[in-house]
């Protein structure tokens, strides 16, 4: 087939640019359709732009939804060389004595000088000692290491690949090397036993009866602490719920030669905190409500629409959060009845105003009823969002529609394709074959002009 460029030169007719021209008037359809299904798309981001604005809404709604999310509490250590606070909702005001009387460690041996090595076995475990027993610990069994090496650094590569919860190293004395092994994690019972037997046999160390093959540096054990003359303990220097709600990191241990010294755990209300968590939610619902005045407004003078101008998901989405602002949920307190009771008031052009001052008053005054009205309304908030994106959320229809449409339209768009492409081939094999058709009886005509002039 001759290509689209040669057409018309038998004619001396513009065939390609007439077959262009009629491709082009069978592809309108397509365009128009490429123009909806773009459309469409647009719409579905918009959509998309929404959907995470409420999520974070309602994430910033759940913030505040329980007591222990929005009431917050500071704990700070008057001496904070001995150990740092924190608290949580659950925590109690207060003061309270804290004694710092050990920090936890690990167990750390250190071997004789250049110990003899060579083939054999050496098993690693970790425990500790309870009525003059070792207790293997929980959760562990003994690690046998088949050794077949000759040099300490050998023996070092192998205890560091057994993943026994034992960590070596070799420290270059003046005197020779001496193998250090240190429990990977503090706590009693993070005690080493080694078992030697064969080139490993003087390796062998018991913490009951130990021998002279290592020398213990460091004794695992717990973190201890006294609140208010309380003992808590811990495998580590993190004390979780040393009280309700509060959990400490203990830095350095007191004095042991000075028993009654102490320093002041003190722990009391986190306006700022909770000041805080109530303005990511304005802001939360300030930034839906931009975003959906942006993708929602129509210019008057232009007479144009956003991609979303009469989009009736949007004006849903904020009526349903609308509706709770302005309802009575379950267990605000009689004290504060809605939030414009606590400095949270709406705007004529629908965005929240915190009134930093006011509800910092409210706070001071009535700190539990403050809690009541927070909570009541985070909760509704973050249950009224989620359902909006859940499944059968507005939101999840409203784009589970526009994937339809835009599946649809490109089923269509497709059909179309393959019509207008068989009217293109159509339309060439037809051209061409006028073409052709014109070339010949030019060529006759020519020769028969030729023939008549001959016979004058």
């Amino acid at each position: 087939m001759p290509s689209v460029s040669s057409l018309g030169v038998g004619t001396g007719i513009d065939l390609s640019s007439l077959l262009s021209k009629l491709v082009a008037a069978e592809s309108v359809p397509i365009t128009q359709l490429n123009t909806r299904q773009t459309s469409f798309k647009n719409q579905l981001s918009a959509i998309g732009r929404i959907q995470s604005a409420v999520e974070t809404f309602a994430s910033a709604a759940e913030d505040i939804a329980t007591e222990a999310g929005f009431k917050g509490f500071s704990a700070t250590v008057a001496d904070e060389e001995y150990a740092s606070a924190s608290a949580t909702g659950y925590a109690a005001p207060g003061s309270f004595s804290l004694r710092v009387e050990q920090l936890a460690q690990a167990n750390k041996l250190l071997s004789a000088t250049a110990p003899s090595v060579s083939a054999g076995t050496l098993t690693l475990e970790l425990g500790n000692i309870s009525g003059g027993s070792f207790v293997a610990k929980s959760g562990t069994s003994p690690v046998t290491i088949n050794f077949t090496g000759s040099t300490i650094e050998e023996l070092r590569a192998a205890i560091n690949d057994a993943d026994a919860g034992i960590s070596a190293t070799i420290i270059n004395g003046a005197g020779g090397k001496q193998l250090m092994l240190t429990s990977d994690e503090t706590g009693v019972e993070n005690t080493i036993r080694l078992t030697g037997s064969g080139g490993l046999v003087g390796l062998t160390y018991d913490p009951i009866s130990p021998s002279v093959a290592f020398t213990e540096k460091a004794a695992a054990q717990d973190a201890e602490a006294y609140v208010e003359g309380v003992l808590v303990t811990s495998s580590t220097n993190t004390l979780s719920e040393a009280m309700t709600g509060v959990t400490l990191t203990l830095k350095k241990a007191h004095d042991p030669l000075q028993p009654t010294d102490a320093t002041t755990l003190n722990i009391g209300n986190d306006n700022a905190g909770m000041i805080e968590r109530i303005q990511a939610f304005v802001t939360a619902w300030n930034d839906l409500n931009s975003l959906s005045k942006e993708l929602t407004k129509y210019d008057t003078t232009t007479q144009s629409g956003s991609v979303l101008t009469g989009d009736g998901t949007v004006s849903t989405v904020n009526n349903k959060l609308r509706e709770v602002l302005f309802s009575s949920p379950s267990g605000i307190s009689t004290a504060y009845a809605t939030l414009a009771d606590l400095g949270i008031s709406l705007q004529s052009d629908g965005s929240l105003l915190l009134d930093e001052d006011e509800f910092s008053e409210a706070l001071a005054a009535n700190l539990s009823g403050v809690s009541s009205t927070v909570t009541a309304f985070g909760s509704a908030f973050q249950t009224a969002a989620e359902a909006l994106v859940d499944l059968e959320g507005t939101i999840t229809i409203r784009q589970a529609s526009l994937d339809t449409l835009i599946d649809n339209l490109e089923a269509r768009r497709e059909e179309l394709q393959r019509r207008v492409d068989a009217v293109e081939a159509r339309y060439s094999k037809q051209f061409t074959a006028l073409d052709k058709l014109m070339s010949q009886l030019q060529t006759q005509s020519a020769y028969l002009t030729q023939q008549l002039a001959s016979l004058g």
